[in-house]
């Protein structure tokens, strides 16, 4: 299980036993919200530090995304892990491809400044990743 918080750790607990894994302490503010890679290799982290983090754990490396101007609220991982798309409480929706790193695409989402997002179907994000 993987949690975030207000301590702005991200915290890797072991189900069977409850006790805690690992602790990450990159973020300078709140954790909002964290995924997992589907094979559980890689967390991902979004802070209200406006930046997302990228946490290898088998390597013990992370990698830090900037870009939003504001927290950032919202986070969603692609299947194969190699696109992740970002809310912030700036406005905005950033789309980041992984492999290879590129400048991320950015959508003015809503007036609002707590754009959400849910999962999309297969076939839409397989359209989105070619764009």
């Amino acid at each position: 299980i993987v949690t975030g918080s207000a301590d702005r750790l991200v915290k890797v607990w072991d189900l069977p036993s409850a006790t805690l894994r690992f602790a990450f302490n990159k973020h300078t503010d709140y954790v909002n919200k964290v995924a997992v890679s589907r094979d559980g290799y890689y967390i991902f982290s979004a802070s209200s530090d406006n930046t997302i983090k990228i946490w290898d754990l088998t390597q013990g490396w992370y990698q830090s995304l900037s870009g939003h101007e504001d927290y950032v609220r919202s986070l969603w991982v692609s299947y194969h892990g190699q696109v992740i798309v970002s809310g912030s409480q700036d406005t905005t929706i950033r789309v980041w491809r992984l492999q290879p790193r590129m400048i991320p695409q950015l959508f003015l989402a809503h007036a609002s400044r707590f754009p959400i997002l849910r999962q999309l179907k297969p076939s839409l994000f397989r359209a989105l990743c070619d764009m």
